[in-house]
């Protein structure tokens, strides 16, 4: 990623050297917790999308950077209380906090990760009304979750995916790029069209992460990639494919259940063009973002921006033929 861009690839490493500095610990023992997990790695694409944002307008690292770890490490808080409720044994290939050091530190772990991500936002100096982004992507994130949790075992209809992966995923990389652009000082206006990118660009992103789930196998992808069905939450490929073939419910009923040869159903998913309508879906969004970005003027934000976009197709030679089909 960023092969064109190594501005930010500079800019990146000054970001995490800040968020080591940030997060410097040693000695105690749930700040250190907390550190491994946020400095662990992952693609940083939320704190990226935020710099990019602001590097649109009048860029500061000392607004900036605070800003854009503070969506990093609410998105950390996130991932230590997911683990939980998935009962996750990895996480990016490594274990997973309430795993290595129990369920009870994997909350605090979580809390403290939340309240520090407050702090941040904090010391980037944005007005204390800009908040209100972080905090209702916060809020929509925990309704998303808890709908998906209180309504696994069920199918759902492809509309309600949506509107649940939008809780999810869209409304925080939404309140990145939209953080970033007030960072920036961008004008209203303008950071509300990086907040739309952001939010299609999130869309795309969930909908790219369950495709790969369908062709990677755990080793490459970290976690578990069966976890989903076994949760009883069926992604977008099986919605699609279920609407292609009744037949194909009472097997993933079965699955749920725990009963079912999960390998032979995922098969068939992709078989019966499950994960090719979806692909379909993510290239609308990507579309979507292409034509936003297109309204911005020719500067290196948007050839970043465009290059984060192609990224979003790629994704091994499976998941680039079942879009290009």
């Amino acid at each position: 990623m960023w092969e064109n861009q190594p501005w930010i690839r500079e800019e990146m490493s000054a970001f995490e050297a800040f968020a080591a500095e940030r997060f410097a610990a040693k000695g105690v023992a749930f700040k250190e917790i907390s550190a491994r997990l946020l400095l662990s790695g992952g693609k940083r694409l939320r704190p990226a999308m935020t710099i990019l944002a602001a590097k649109s307008g009048d860029y500061d690292r000392k607004r900036v950077f605070p800003a854009a770890l503070a969506v990093e490490t609410l998105h950390a808080a996130t991932l230590a209380h997911d683990d939980i409720i998935d009962g996750a044994v990895l996480r990016r290939g490594e274990p997973t906090v309430s795993d290595r050091h129990g369920v009870n530190m994997a909350v605090y772990t979580g809390d403290y990760l939340f309240a520090k991500s407050m702090l941040l936002m904090a010391e980037s100096g944005l007005e204390p009304e800009r908040t209100e982004w972080v905090a209702k992507a916060i809020l929509a994130m925990c309704e998303g979750e808890m709908a998906q949790y209180l309504g696994r075992y069920e199918i759902t209809s492809i509309p309600q995916y949506l509107r649940r992966i939008a809780r999810k995923t869209g409304l925080l990389f939404s309140a990145a790029c939209a953080i970033g652009g007030k960072a920036g000082r961008l004008a209203d206006a303008d950071a509300k069209r990086m907040a739309r990118f952001g939010f299609r660009f999130g869309m795309a992103f969930q909908i790219r992460d369950d495709l790969l789930d369908m062709e990677m196998d755990e080793s490459l992808a970290g976690k578990p990639v069966e976890r989903d069905l076994k949760d009883g939450i069926a992604t977008l490929p099986v919605l699609f494919a279920l609407r292609r073939s009744a037949e194909l419910e009472p097997r993933l009923r079965d699955c749920f259940a725990g009963g079912g040869d999960m390998a032979a159903f995922l098969d068939a998913v992709r078989q019966i063009g499950g994960t090719m309508d979806s692909g379909r879906i993510l290239g609308k969004y990507a579309e979507k973002c292409r034509k936003l970005l297109s309204e911005l003027p020719r500067q290196v934000t948007r050839d970043a921006l465009e290059e984060l976009t192609e990224w979003l197709m790629s994704g091994g030679e499976s998941l680039q033929i079942q879009i290009t089909i």
